[in-house]
């Protein structure tokens, strides 16, 4: 849990964007996160659970996401945590971009939070009450395995040249468009399991 008290105010999560807004503002994933989204629907058994977690705490419950456009993770993830909020009265999301937040940055580095997307879950009285980060587990196990089987990533990483960046972005995206069939066959349940056992012990 966080130790660093985050300096982030109600009044600069309500400037981030909304879900709408971050989109057009995302850069080659834009279209899988659309997808996602558009294809994605929260079932009433979660609705309920959530619906409960909002009440204990105090009946509002914000939800900033630390991202930047490039992010593929936040491309496969943000997307149901959109369409939670959209279904459960009370819930409120917000994205905001690293690049444009130093010190927020800063704060969940400090308390060892280096990946992203980054999120974290504020109370009425906005107490952070939880944080959750990057991906599920399963998919932390998915992704790892994906990488392994590649040893080209490892010969690729720390290069700089454009040839050497260009073919390891085109590697990733390879891995970003596979994980929009695993998140939307499996990996979206994990996720809103993890932030609803985030909530249930914040």
């Amino acid at each position: 849990m966080a130790t660093t008290t985050l300096p982030l105010t109600k009044e600069t999560f309500k400037t981030g964007d909304s879900w709408e807004s971050y989109l057009e503002k995302m850069g080659d994933y834009r279209e899988i996160s659309r997808r996602l989204h558009e294809g994605a629907a929260v079932p009433a058994e979660l609705r309920e659970q959530f619906a409960e977690l909002v009440e204990e705490h105090g009946g509002e419950l914000s939800i900033s996401a630390m991202t930047e456009e490039w992010c593929g993770d936040s491309a496969v993830t943000l997307p149901f945590v959109a369409r939670l909020a959209e279904a459960v009265p009370g819930i409120e999301l917000r994205m905001l971009f690293g690049k444009n937040q130093p010190e927020l940055k800063a704060a969940y580095e400090e308390d060892g939070f280096e990946s992203i997307p980054m999120l974290s879950f504020f109370d009425a009285d906005w107490n952070e009450v939880g944080r959750w980060m990057e991906r599920p587990k399963p998919a932390n196990a998915k992704v790892g395995a994906w990488v392994a089987a590649r040893p080209r990533i490892g010969e690729l990483y720390g290069k700089e040249d454009p040839e050497s960046q260009s073919e390891l972005k085109a590697i990733f995206a390879g891995l970003v468009s596979e994980m929009e069939g695993w998140y939307r066959d499996e990996f979206w349940k994990d996720t809103l399991s993890e932030i609803r056992g985030v909530l249930s012990a914040g």
